[in-house]
């Protein structure tokens, strides 16, 4: 739940292994018995200046929850969110960061994160052609190397009776970062499943999306 995923963020092992040399000692340290905060994090607390910072981001982190996330602990159609946000908002033991590789299934829960021009030099076996059909329709790849019969494709083919849901991220290039346009659910169009070739030859499978609700004008435009 929410408690046990903050938990495992202030106590670091929410994160990959190797985390302590970027930020550090965690905060929290904790067993089946206690929680408490770490000695680093304790006697950082004795200095002032660092108490005044420690306020400023609780502060911010307050108001921009506020506005852009309305106070909820979810996903708000058109906010920006990248795939480490994704884990964390529904409740993912580790960070999908560096495992969401275009999209994956895990639980009930399918992120599809998707860049609309990509750069001319990526590899031929990841040079997807995903592109919207219309404001509520998109073509999508899967990855390489799946044909209809994948167990992988399979799933998603069912992924309605399975209780999948499909949640749709697009960021407009590769410029933009980790960051990515929720544009909200989307499932599968029946029938509209082919299986295609990559440019270096690899199997692929394209089908088409229905997005549940239509983008909305500009960023439609911005994105296409």
């Amino acid at each position: 739940d929410d408690i046990d995923t903050s938990l495992r963020i202030l106590d670091f092992s929410f994160y990959n292994a190797g985390i302590e040399k970027i930020y550090g000692s965690p905060i929290i340290e904790r067993n089946e018995r206690m929680i408490r905060l770490s000695d680093a994090f304790t006697n950082a607390l004795s200095n002032q200046t660092f108490n005044m910072f420690l306020e400023d981001l609780i502060e911010l982190s307050k108001y921009n929850n506020e506005k852009y996330q309305k106070g909820k602990n979810g996903l708000i159609l058109y906010n920006k969110y990248s795939r480490e946000d994704f884990s964390k908002i529904f409740n993912w033991n580790k960070n999908g960061s560096s495992v969401i590789m275009g999209y994956m299934i895990k639980s009930q829960e399918m992120p599809i994160f998707i860049t609309y021009d990509k750069h001319e030099d990526i590899s031929d076996s990841t040079k997807y052609e995903d592109e919207f059909l219309s404001q509520d329709e998109l073509k999508w790849f899967t990855k390489s190397n799946r044909t209809l019969e994948s167990k992988e494709v399979q799933k998603i083919l069912s992924h309605r009776a399975k209780g999948i849901k499909m949640y749709i991220f697009v960021q407009k290039k590769d410029d933009d970062g980790i960051y990515f346009y929720y544009l909200g659910t989307a499932g599968y169009i029946e029938g509209s499943e082919k299986q295609d070739k990559m440019p270096n030859g690899s199997n692929v499978v394209t089908m088409d999306l229905a997005l549940d609700k239509a983008v909305r004008d500009d960023i439609y435009r911005y994105l296409t």
